[in-house]
């Protein structure tokens, strides 16, 4: 295997293992088909010890490995219990027509919310930047006698 791509498959496990991160892949997985969803809560489980998330969802581990296949067929109460285990839950939506996002795969969705992020991030920094700049403008002294006479 390239180390790119051990790499990249180490930073995910990583990433993976914050339930912010995985709740965003599994959300991005879940909008694309039941089967991509399953093993993404695959991968979920894996960064989070397979055999630990099993124990304590109440499944051998073989069964989870079956349930997260791509042909699994959970039961809800062990969805339920898998994504306890990893601080995780299932929230109920209205469906509203979204927007497609064109050529956004799960394996890039981390850059799409870097870029978000170093988008707001530009944003509050000029912010800062032109309140700063309004506040020192305002605790400049006005001048007086013959400088302000002189139009300094």
């Amino acid at each position: 295997m390239p180390k790119r791509s051990k790499d990249y498959v180490q930073g995910l496990v990583e990433d993976l293992k914050d339930p912010i991160e995985a709740m965003n892949y599994l959300n991005a997985a879940l909008e694309e088909s039941q089967e991509v969803f399953l093993l993404a809560l695959r991968d979920v489980a894996a960064a989070n010890r397979m055999a630990r998330v099993a124990e304590e969802a109440g499944l051998s581990r073989e069964a989870l490995y079956r349930t997260l296949s791509e042909e699994g067929n959970p039961r809800l109460s062990s969805l339920l219990g898998i994504l306890s285990v990893m601080n995780l839950k299932i929230s109920i939506a209205v469906e509203q027509e979204q927007p497609a996002i064109v050529g956004v795969a799960i394996s890039n969705y981390r850059q799409v919310f870097a870029d978000e992020a170093a988008r707001q991030e530009s944003v509050l920094l000029a912010k800062l930047a032109d309140q700063y700049s309004r506040r020192t403008q305002k605790e400049q002294p006005e001048p007086s006698g013959i400088l302000a006479y002189a139009g300094h």
